[in-house]
């Protein structure tokens, strides 16, 4: 990795970009508390972490949401948001705070599970995370740390059309992409 003066000109000029790019992207009255840089994967039932495809994000915490940007030459624009949610919308499934890697397990309230990782010098970030998940929600009921689930019916209602899945997930195209974004 290089560590001369001309990188840290190219991070501190990412990194105002970024925080410029944003503030354009907030609601009124919400303010930035972090920003870094970490990896994530949409996790699926019987494939092990390995053999998913983790990429960098920009990852930026508000007071009231988690924005996920998607990394590319030239720095993020607001076209690059790729997730904004509430964090009431996450729980936490696991936390582990290895070396090298902070890794974070999360699951949406649609059923989805991310992995978040975080390098050394973004711990920070992945620890803010952590508490910010950790207050927005109420412990988890049961055993297997899932919150209680209705169950869905089985065949839908004769007036909703039923649509495609995502390959692999088991979840709508249209859920998967509100989720994760589009691929």
């Amino acid at each position: 990795m290089m560590t001369g003066p001309g990188n840290l000109v190219r991070v501190a000029s990412s990194t105002r970009r970024l925080t410029s790019m944003i503030e354009s992207v907030l609601t009124p009255g919400e303010r930035l508390t972090a920003t870094g840089i970490g990896w994530a994967a949409q996790l699926r039932p019987k494939v092990p972490l390995v053999f998913l495809g983790r990429r960098q994000y920009w990852f930026a915490l508000t007071d009231r949401r988690m924005l996920v940007f998607s990394r590319r030459r030239g720095g993020p624009g607001p076209e690059d948001l790729v997730l904004g949610k509430r964090y009431p919308f996450f729980w936490l499934e696991k936390v582990h705070r290895h070396r090298p890697l902070f890794q974070i397990r999360i699951r949406g309230a649609n059923d989805s599970r991310l992995v978040l990782e975080f390098r050394p010098g973004h711990r920070g970030l992945a620890a803010e995370l952590v508490a910010r998940l950790t207050r927005a929600l109420p412990p988890p009921d049961g055993v297997s740390g899932r919150r209680a689930v209705t169950p869905q019916p089985a065949t839908p209602p004769a007036s909703q059309p039923t649509t495609a899945t995502e390959p692999g997930t088991g979840l709508d195209v249209d859920t998967a992409a509100a989720f994760w974004g589009e691929r």
